[in-house]
């Protein structure tokens, strides 16, 4: 299984506002929700908070960005950073952020009311596929306890216990299709050719009878 089998790609619909600011007026529930928005622990349970209250029944959260390759990307402030109306932008240099401290929080303490599986590729930062068999909603206040776990202390951990979810590793990608500027045969290289603009955001979608709804977060 693929990470693109595992996640619909619907025609998108763009929304230009904050994750938070789209949660407080939607009214919509989704059969899938990618998180991708801002990586930090702080925004990151935020998002799965509000993404939980507009899962569908049978609903799948999908988080982005959960395996840094170095100690440098999961830094809490990437590397060449500016801020643009009001809001932390980056570039010219990958970044994860802190994602990985919320998965691990979420595995280390409600595995039991979770499923999850890992996707892995050498050109993208994994993503975890969230099943949840109980609601969860996890307390801001759990904020600084999250933010207590540390790469040099933790990661070689959290690195052992996502690896025995791993669900599928992506090929690396050719060097004709990774410089090419056309469109792509990746979607950020989620498992299979998927002949579709590089980056190009599944959006919210009303659910119908020809398939799920999906919404990407970021």
């Amino acid at each position: 299984l693929s990470l693109h089998d595992a996640l619909p790609i619907l025609s998108p619909e763009i929304i230009r506002k904050t994750s938070d600011d789209f949660f407080k007026s939607n009214t919509k529930t989704f059969d899938v929700i990618f998180i991708d928005g801002m990586h930090q622990v702080e925004y990151v349970l935020r998002d799965f908070n509000n993404s939980v209250n507009a899962l569908s029944v049978n609903g799948v959260i999908f988080l982005d960005d959960i395996v840094p390759i170095n100690k440098q990307e999961q830094e809490k402030i990437p590397l060449n950073y500016y801020h643009e109306d009001a809001i932390l932008k980056y570039n010219n240099c990958a970044w994860t952020g802190d994602v990985w401290k919320f998965l691990l929080y979420l595995i280390s303490n409600y595995s039991k009311q979770i499923e999850i599986q890992i996707y892995k590729s050498p050109n993208y930062r994994g993503v975890a596929k969230i099943t949840l068999l109980n609601k969860i909603i996890i307390s801001e206040s759990e904020v600084p306890q999250i933010n207590k776990y540390t790469y040099d202390k933790d990661f070689v951990n959290y690195m052992k216990m996502i690896t025995l979810s791993t669900a599928y590793t992506c090929p690396k990608m050719s060097a004709e299709a990774a410089s090419s500027s056309a469109p792509t045969a990746t979607l950020d290289c989620f498992g299979e050719a998927q002949n579709m603009p590089r980056g190009l955001p599944p959006g919210p979608s009303e659910g119908t009878s020809e398939g799920p709804s999906s919404m990407k977060l970021g």
